[in-house]
């Protein structure tokens, strides 16, 4: 089992009148990328400053790498680099300038470090260039080269692909996956662009008006967004019966609207065809279908709101 380096136990912030977040509970092991999902106002900036320590809890805390208490987390938190909201440089500087200015306000030896960050984010042909004549794309790219100075183990990025152009996502995906597989950095970012987290995270975590809804493996994920045979029958407990002794094991489930939807294409769609037939049971639909990762999180809100 790896080593849970970030934590949450029964974090609850509030601001006012607002809950911001409510007794979330989850934790990040070494070297995933965790990518936390949801709408503006779910919660996931407020989690990310609550790691950084540029907020406190209300109820609740937080550790990282195993150590808690804001003492000690003050410490460990030199251990991980952030880029929340919008990335922090200076315009009149250039790529070169900000990175050397972090890194002596940061304390760490070695000019070497800022050249080898600029090839890392690939900004080093732009090193010479301001702040302020910067593309959105390379300006995310210069906030991630912030947040790796010092060589962290763990990143906290919020929205690192908003409001970039696809070549921009594309290039801040390769550098992210780099990142992770080369030198085992652990990721915890933020994305509303659903389909692009679909390609770096390892692991979700849903969250819905403060609360956590779900934390599930890229895998188990898969597997419940699988494809999926949905039939539309005119007696459904009949055909579940009948189901269950043709196909012993086989999972499913009875939905509103008199459909039962199969998980996976293990079967050939006809044979249920036939199955319903030979019960004396109308098959008014039959569709192959796959749970897209917006569908998916948005029967997690139904559910959990309905709760």
């Amino acid at each position: 089992m790896k080593e849970i380096i970030a934590e949450a136990r029964s974090l609850t912030k509030v601001f006012g009148k607002t809950t911001a977040l409510k007794n979330v509970n989850l934790g990040v092991r070494r070297g995933e990328i965790l990518g936390l999902v949801g709408d503006n106002g779910s919660g996931k900036s407020t989690f990310l400053k609550l790691l950084a320590g540029q907020i406190f809890p209300t109820e609740g805390e937080v550790s990282l790498f195993g150590v808690c208490g804001e003492r000690e987390l003050a410490w460990q938190r030199r251990r991980a680099g952030t880029m929340i909201e919008e990335p922090g440089f200076y315009p009149q500087l250039t790529v070169e300038g900000n990175l050397e200015y972090y890194r002596i306000q940061k304390g760490i030896p070695g000019k070497e470090q800022v050249r080898d960050v600029l090839r890392q984010i690939g900004l080093y042909e732009r090193r010479k260039t301001y702040g302020k004549q910067l593309s959105l794309g390379m300006k995310q790219r210069l906030g991630l080269g912030i947040a790796l100075m010092g060589e962290p183990e763990l990143l906290l990025l919020d929205e690192p692909i908003n409001g970039l152009d696809p070549s921009g996502i594309i290039e801040m995906r390769e550098t992210l996956r780099r990142l992770n597989s080369e030198k085992n950095i652990t990721i915890i970012l933020s994305s509303h662009i659903l389909t692009e987290m679909e390609q770096l995270a390892d692991e979700y975590c849903f969250l819905d008006r403060g609360r956590l809804l779900k934390q599930i493996s890229a895998e188990e994920l898969a597997e419940e967004c699988g494809s999926c045979i949905e039939i539309r029958v005119s007696d459904p407990e009949l055909f579940a019966v009948n189901l269950e002794k043709q196909f012993p094991g086989q999972k499913y489930q009875v939905l509103p609207g008199q459909r039962i939807r199969i998980p996976g294409e293990h079967v050939e769609p006809e044979r249920y065809s036939s199955l319903a037939a030979e019960s004396g049971i109308t098959v008014s639909s039959l569709s192959v279908k796959r749970t897209t990762l917006e569908e998916y999180y948005m029967e997690l809100k139904k559910g959990g709101r309905e709760s």
